[in-house]
């Protein structure tokens, strides 16, 4: 527990709703849009969790506002400093150069504030216990332990967690410092939040705000992230005419951070679009073992893509089968892809445990999945990988890899051929053109040359030859257009490919590139991804939608959270069915997949999937392959 300040203490109904919003940094307009929000929303209490002054100054408004609106108060790190009479942020960034910066904009906000609002802030507690029909649920500024502590989505680690729960004697937390809402399942221990914050955006490209409701009500809790937008252009412009420094204005505009980027970790540096109007929703409640059964939900705004369904006739798009468990062990890769929609790179440390591992293959038995299909990254550089594949032989599924194939030439990974060979798993290899020019500029220099040596080391042990060893390659465009008739392409493969090397190979996948991840990056510097949009969103194929991969299988990212697909995972869209640990089949296969805009990449022309086109190629929706 935070040492040196108070705590407080408030009691809901049996039945309330409860705004909590943090990090207003002087941002009037945000605020009082998201109060409006609230209010909308029937919320009857307002907590707000700290950090009410910032680079936007207007430090005695933003400071009156709150002490008008909230019910519920607790210090951040400026307020503490403020009280102390300090021109140092305390944030605790770990760049000097972010904390630099933070320290610049709150000795600015600093000089607007009132001596009389100045002993106010000082009399906020570091934390604040609200009791609830479901257990009690703590409210806090950078985590229970620590005012200044940054809890990030990629780096929560579930045992800190429990123990920061289980020292609270809590069954929740919420917090706000880092600034990046998230949600998260603490399973028998109970539920983690960040509400985001109210006076800057998320680092995603888009300049709404964020904060969090908490819904008590009487058998349960329920936690929802929403998403509101105001008038940032505007207030940018004002901000511009007193003098407010461009590197705290340009995020307003731009929805993209300037100052505290260097301090994020990688995953959380890259910028991650989410639908637009989408929120996040936990609902959990108390049953009779004290437990908490949770689920977590993706709300989506309505988007296009739901309104070219209705017009099929679909009002939601469905399940119909589990045969596949996808699962990413990792996002640690000896490459750095162009096209990776997860942007996996050699800097990225996020992988898989074994723990988790052990609940993917229980739950790939209770859904009688027919195989799994283990990904990345490049999925070889998990430490428990062998063990994984070979645990899921054993179970009696079939295994498919998707590996990059240079990772069999490093180090400690030569042996992989006759591994994958002696226990005949499926391999899958992204070689996305037979020109080695247009190789190396997707995936880096020598790749193609590389990628070819082990193909034709694959094939000296039969992959690609026998039966039994199925090696099959991956397509990729290069650019803004769809990928071309799949049989066609698979025919200049294997005649190019034989007469230059005598390679062989199974089968060739052609997979649209989705406009996510480092192929969307690239495509709005081009200029071209508005264009690329409409080209998918032009060549839907309503004979397509059957054989979505989403409809098929189940995807688990590598901190065990349940996809629909591994698309959704890269958005951070998980399936609402909670943690793989708690997967129950029965509940998935009811589901409504979550859907944006991006899935028309899956329903263009003949379609995508993870194994490749979906519809004949014979089929006239499949001859619109233009480039934009």
């Amino acid at each position: 527990m935070i040492q040196g300040m108070t705590t407080d203490t408030g009691h809901v109904q049996t039945a309330a709703r409860i705004a909590l919003m943090g990090g207003a940094y002087g941002n009037v307009p945000a605020l009082r849009a998201c109060l409006e929000d609230a209010r909308g929303q029937a919320c009857t209490q307002y907590g707000f969790l700290g950090d009410a002054i910032g680079c936007c100054g207007h430090s005695d408004e933003i400071v009156d506002l709150i002490r008008a609106e909230f019910d519920m108060v607790i210090a951040g790190n400026h307020e503490r400093q403020a009280a102390a009479g300090k021109n140092e942020c305390g944030c605790g960034y770990s760049s000097a150069e972010d904390e630099q910066a933070s320290c610049q904009a709150f000795a600015y906000a600093s000089r607007s504030l009132s001596e009389d609002n100045r002993r106010w802030l000082a009399t906020w507690p570091a934390l604040y216990r609200l009791n609830t029909t479901a257990g009690l649920i703590l409210l806090c500024h950078g985590s229970p332990r620590k005012t200044n502590e940054f809890l990030y989505q990629s780096g929560l680690d579930e045992k800190s967690l429990r123990s920061m729960l289980t020292n609270s004697r809590a069954c929740g937390f919420v917090c706000t410092h880092s600034g990046l809402p998230w949600l998260r399942d603490i399973g028998e221990a109970g539920v983690a939040a960040n509400c985001g914050v109210v006076g800057k955006p998320d680092h995603d490209g888009d300049p709404a705000v964020h904060y969090l409701i908490l819904e008590v009500t009487g058998a349960g809790v329920a936690v929802e992230i929403r998403r509101v937008e105001y008038d940032h252009e505007t207030w940018a412009a004002q901000l511009r005419r007193e003098g407010v420094a461009e590197v705290y204005v340009e995020p307003l505009a731009t929805g993209i951070w300037t100052v505290g980027v260097k301090s994020l970790p990688p995953v959380e540096r890259v910028v991650q679009r989410r639908p637009a109007g989408g929120c996040l929703r936990l609902n959990w409640r108390k049953v009779a073992t004290a437990a908490f059964k949770i689920t977590l939900t993706v709300l989506p705004a309505e988007n296009r893509f739901d309104r070219q369904l209705s017009r099929t006739g679909i009002a939601a798009l469905q399940p119909l089968s589990i045969k596949t468990v996808q699962v990413n062990i990792g996002l640690t890769c000896n490459l750095a892809c162009h096209h990776c929609h997860v942007e996996s790179s050699p800097t990225r440390a996020e992988e898989m445990t074994w723990e988790t591992m052990q609940w993917v293959l229980a739950a790939a038995y209770k859904a009688g999945a027919e195989a799994i299909d283990i990904t990345g990254g490049a999925p070889e550089m998990n430490p428990n990988f062998r063990r994984f594949v070979d645990a899921a032989l054993q179970q009696g599924h079939g295994v498919m890899v998707r590996t990059n194939l240079t990772i069999m030439l490093k180090d400690g990974y030569t042996d992989l051929p006759r591994f994958y060979a002696s226990r005949g798993v499926h391999l899958v290899a992204s070689l996305p053109c037979y020109l080695e020019t247009n190789v190396d500029k997707q995936r880096g220099r020598h790749v193609y040359q590389e990628s070819i040596a082990i193909i034709q080391r694959l094939n000296a042990l039969g992959y690609g030859i026998r039966e039994n060893l199925p090696l099959d390659l991956v397509y990729n465009p290069g650019g803004p257009a769809l990928p071309p008739e799949q049989s066609a392409l698979e025919e200049a493969y294997h005649r190019e490919l034989g007469q230059q090397f005598d390679i062989r190979f199974t089968r060739l996948y052609t997979m649209t590139n989705l406009p996510i991840g480092r192929f969307l990056h690239d495509l709005e510097r081009q200029g071209y991804a508005r264009q690329y949009q409409d080209l998918l969103e032009r060549t839907f194929n309503p004979d397509t939608l059957d054989g979505l991969m989403c409809r098929h299988q189940l995807h688990v990212g590598w901190d065990g959270t349940i996809y629909d697909c591994d698309f959704n995972y890269a958005l951070k869209l998980p399936a609402g069915s909670g943690h793989i640990r708690d997967f129950d089949p029965a509940d998935f296969l009811t589901r409504r997949i979550v859907t944006g805009s991006h899935c028309f990449g899956c329903t263009a022309g003949c379609g995508s999937s993870c194994g490749g086109s979906l519809v004949s190629d014979s089929a006239s929706a499949c001859k619109n392959s233009a480039v934009v």
